[in-house]
């Protein structure tokens, strides 16, 4: 009976301190250190972000890979933040194997808006690159090119990035 009143006092401060670390270091960090650093804070300067690689499987077999990357870059304002995946499959078409790369990358500037896009496919039967650059009339200015002809040019007026 007389350690009940220890182990109950023991416990409140235990949850008390629990509270105040949360409150602290995870719900209102700013209250203590007086700086809204947002998702600046959480990317770095001049580091790798983020690197990921993924086996490609198709029928229970590996036919390639996939490669995702997200950099910063402090030296481009257009190019701040460079995500990007490159992907190598080998795939069999109608009895043919076929290897297919493809590439994608798009830029997001200071404002983590994106600036540009790109898209490269190679196939060996169809090639396909496609750039996208914000533009002043409206959002995207696309172009479309496959085997080397330019197929579209065209302006994207109503998209929502």
């Amino acid at each position: 009976m007389k350690w009940r009143p220890v182990i109950r006092g023991g416990i409140a401060l235990a949850w008390m301190a629990t509270v105040f670390w949360l409150v602290r270091v995870e719900a209102h960090p700013e209250w203590f250190t007086h700086s809204l650093a947002g998702y600046d804070g959480l990317i770095g300067r001049d580091i790798l972000v983020s690197d990921t690689w993924m086996r490609v499987i198709n029928n229970g077999k590996p036919v390639g890979y996939s490669r995702t990357s997200v950099d910063v870059n402090d030296h481009e304002l257009r190019r701040h933040i460079v995500f990007e995946n490159r992907t190598h499959v080998r795939l069999d078409v109608l009895g043919h194997s076929q290897l297919i790369q493809a590439v994608a990358s798009a830029y997001l500037d200071m404002n983590y808006r994106m600036q540009e896009f790109e898209f490269s496919m190679v196939s060996g039967v169809i090639d396909v690159d496609v750039t996208g650059t914000r533009s002043e009339e409206g959002p995207f200015d696309l172009v479309i090119d496959a085997a080397g002809q330019p197929v579209v040019c065209a302006s994207i007026s109503r998209m929502t990035l």
